[in-house]
């Protein structure tokens, strides 16, 4: 089962994959007796099999339940990333999410420079599957955040884009592109790429097919979602 969402133009956008299974991993959410709500036993696993559109509907979604502004325009197709300059719930952008798990220095992983091990973090294919999100307190960071590396890897807010040489604060790329950023990489990754500073691009963020943009969602990768409070793009 898919869960979906149709905008007023008429056009679905898939949000979670209910059914999603792979190599042990299964959606934890379900739909029982018109609700959805968490499986047993997965309360404290990070969500997944849920594509960048989910992430930004929930977003929304929790804006809203605040009285919030929704920060992810779903009118054009596709959704609009957002509106920076107001007070609600959105995706890090990649340098906010690097910001975090670095807190103000330039350290290799969340913890500092300690090589990663199999106490602080979940990687190298440890298990096959993600792990609960305070498996590993060894590996938190300086702000009291955990699992920002490996396990799972997390949607950020804009598209991969080229550094430049010149400062910039907090860019967020180009208004258009294909491949939204990932960041802190999954539990099948090795100990480099599981570094702060790593990036990727998630390529071929959905495909448009009868009427439906249809995402992919994977076993891999999930988000976190911050508070904006009028933050002004630069």
């Amino acid at each position: 089962m898919i869960l979906s969402v149709k905008n007023a133009d008429g056009f679905s956008y898939e949000l979670l994959d209910l059914d999603g299974s792979w190599e042990g991993s299964v959606c934890q959410i379900e739909y029982q007796n018109g609700v959805f709500q968490v499986k047993d036993n997965y309360h404290n696993y990070p969500v997944i099999f849920v594509s960048w559109f989910g992430a930004a509907f929930y977003c929304n979604m929790k804006s809203r339940m605040e009285n919030l502004t929704e920060l992810y325009d779903q009118t054009p197709n596709p959704w609009a990333r957002t509106f920076y300059g107001e007070d609600g719930y959105r995706l890090p952008t990649e340098h906010e999410w690097e910001y975090a798990a670095t807190y103000n220095n330039e350290r290799h992983y969340p913890w500092g420079n300690e090589p990663a091990t199999p106490e602080l973090a979940s990687f190298d294919n440890q298990y096959s599957h993600s792990t609960p999100v305070d498996q590993y307190p060894l590996g938190v960071s300086q702000l009291g955040l955990m699992d920002m590396a490996g396990n799972v890897a997390e949607f950020t807010n804009n598209y991969v884009f080229s550094y430049t040489p010149d400062p910039q604060l907090n860019p967020t790329g180009p208004e258009e592109d294909d491949r939204i950023s990932k960041k802190g990489n999954n539990f099948e990754a090795d100990a480099e790429v599981i570094k702060c500073h790593w990036r990727s691009g998630w390529s071929k963020q959905y495909y448009f097919m009868s009427g439906t943009y249809h995402t992919f969602a994977t076993n891999d990768v999930s988000f976190r979602i911050i508070r904006s409070y009028g933050y002004y793009k630069h």
